[in-house]
């Protein structure tokens, strides 16, 4: 599933790109900052949104495994919690 953020960031992007494009048109230098703006925020939050798709990626396949090898999980989570405590021990 695509995140809305990604969606409305890249309709965000091509609404600066046209208000560019139209500022520099008509010679509005105004017009044409708002385009730049739009275009940049547009692509931030295009950008965040593809990051929360990954995110969601990632959670998903982390799901999966867990639910198909118990064991497996149980023993990497061990190991993870050993780890940490190490590193916390010599501090």
């Amino acid at each position: 599933m695509v995140d809305s953020n990604r969606i409305e960031g890249t309709v965000n992007k091509a609404k600066g790109k046209v208000e560019q494009a139209a500022g520099s048109f008509i010679g509005d230098a105004k017009t044409q900052a708002e385009g730049v703006f739009d275009e940049f925020s547009g692509r931030a939050q295009a950008t965040f949104g593809k990051a929360k798709d990954a995110a969601r990626d990632g959670t998903d396949a982390v799901r999966s495994f867990t639910e198909d090898r118990p064991l497996q999980s149980l023993m990497i989570a061990g190991l993870i919690g050993f780890g940490l405590g190490l590193i916390a021990s010599r501090r």
